[in-house]
């Protein structure tokens, strides 16, 4: 059995915004994607439907991470469209569907 490649997302604190390591991710059904919040970084993810119909498990929102903490998610489809993280501070207002 092969093993499927997984995208590592660190997630940086800079100047009070969250920056993500990577500006995109290819999608491929069976891939994975993991999130990490570094050091000071504690993040809440926001996910697009387009984005969460795509995950398994599927991502609650908002997806809370503590500094240190990762989440993993594995692409049970990979279809054409429009999919998008947002990723804020925790404190911060959910963001506009």
């Amino acid at each position: 059995m092969a093993i499927m490649p997984t995208t590592d997302v660190l997630i940086q604190d800079e100047l009070g915004l969250r920056v993500p390591s990577v500006p995109g991710v290819q999608i491929v059904s069976g891939d994975s994607i993991t999130f990490t919040a570094g050091e000071g970084a504690d993040s809440a993810l926001y996910f697009s439907p387009a984005a969460a119909s795509i995950l398994t498990p599927s991502p609650a929102s908002p997806v809370s991470l503590v500094s240190g903490a990762t989440v993993g998610y594995t692409f049970a489809s990979a279809s054409s469209g429009a999919f998008g993280v947002i990723v804020q501070p925790p404190d911060s207002p959910a963001p506009f569907s």
